[in-house]
């Protein structure tokens, strides 16, 4: 019962989110309650850059890149391929599969699963779940608990950039109109004034 008010709190706080980095707070804050993984981290596609970025958190303040058409080494391997395959992929023993060939590191998660965000028709990221404590595949439950947040987190992050589209539109018409007001007073001042006498009238 405690896991599934957590769980309804986090997708309402997902929503409510006004930045990626305040979703992947809360996702490295409430998950870890919800599920057995210890660690979370949310990678974004940077266009520009051609490139899954990790969103810096309180818990893993440092952020990371792998190039999506590259061949990355370690976890950003799953990374990316979640992202090209939009699958889900498991990983039960990091440190004997091929893919991401890990190999003993302090705090490497022994298991991980990455979850693709999907916005039909675009992929905005990946959300990566690793639990430093146990090996093999998360639960069916985990799975279908994460995968349903990953799709609360692509319609979060189509619904902010919307809004920083529409609102980057409204100040552009507002640039547009200020500008047109300016032009018209400055053309004002710059025209001679003819004054005419009008009569008058006893």
């Amino acid at each position: 019962r405690r896991s599934m008010r957590a769980f309804y709190s986090l997708s309402e706080d997902i929503f409510a989110a006004s930045s990626p980095a305040e979703i992947a707070e809360k996702l490295a804050a409430i998950l870890p309650s919800i599920t057995q993984a210890t660690s979370v981290r949310l990678y974004l596609l940077n266009r520009r850059t051609k490139s899954l970025e990790s969103i810096p958190t309180a818990a893993d303040p440092e952020p990371t890149a792998a190039a999506i058409e590259g061949e990355p080494e370690g976890l950003a391997a799953g990374a990316v391929k979640c992202f090209r395959d939009h699958a889900l992929v498991n990983i039960p023993d990091v440190r004997r599969n091929p893919l991401v060939n890990s190999g003993w590191k302090a705090g490497l998660p022994r298991s991980v699963m990455f979850v693709p965000l999907l916005a039909e028709p675009d992929a905005l990221g990946v959300i990566e779940a690793g639990s430093t404590r146990r090996l093999g595949f998360f639960t069916p439950d985990e799975q279908a608990t994460i995968q349903h947040l990953a799709k609360q987190v692509a319609a979060s992050m189509k619904l902010q950039a919307q809004k920083a589209v529409r609102e980057q539109l409204f100040r552009s018409e507002k640039l547009a109109a200020t500008g047109q007001l300016i032009s018209g007073v400055a053309s004002d001042l710059r025209a001679p004034r003819t004054w005419k006498t009008l009569p008058r009238y006893l």
